[in-house]
């Protein structure tokens, strides 16, 4: 009797930790990656955007990665890192922006060493020089 007792607890803690299991899973977004709120130009997040569905550009433009939402979708790409704080340079717009409004027209600007909104020292948003 004890092994058959045995065995329906386990049966339930199976079960359990399977209902445990999918409600964790259950709290991810259907696309796997879940905007942040934001506003304005920087989002918080270092995570990786591209890809992911958006609204709005902090959505895509983080501490860690340049982006653009354009038609819902995230087009980003990696920040890079830089010494001096408020250094500026001369930036070639990534070509994977080159179907984005906002900088479809733009291939060189300036940018500078960790502007304000960024919390890391990494390259700002390449800016258009027109």
């Amino acid at each position: 009797m004890l092994a058959t007792g045995g065995h329906l607890v386990m049966k339930h803690v199976h079960l359990y930790l399977m209902i445990v299991l999918l409600s964790l899973l259950s709290l991810n977004c259907v696309d796997g990656v879940s905007p942040e709120e934001c506003s304005g130009t920087f989002g918080t997040s270092n995570v990786d955007p591209d890809g992911a569905n958006c609204t709005k550009r902090c959505e895509c433009n983080n501490q860690s990665y340049e982006g653009y939402c354009s038609d819902g979708i995230c087009v980003a790409v990696q920040r890079e890192t830089c010494d001096t704080e408020g250094e500026q340079r001369d930036c070639q717009v990534s070509s994977a922006f080159s179907n984005v409004t906002e900088v479809k027209d733009c291939q060189s600007g300036t940018q500078t060493c960790k502007p304000e909104g960024l919390d890391l020292t990494k390259w700002g948003d390449c800016t258009c020089g027109n």
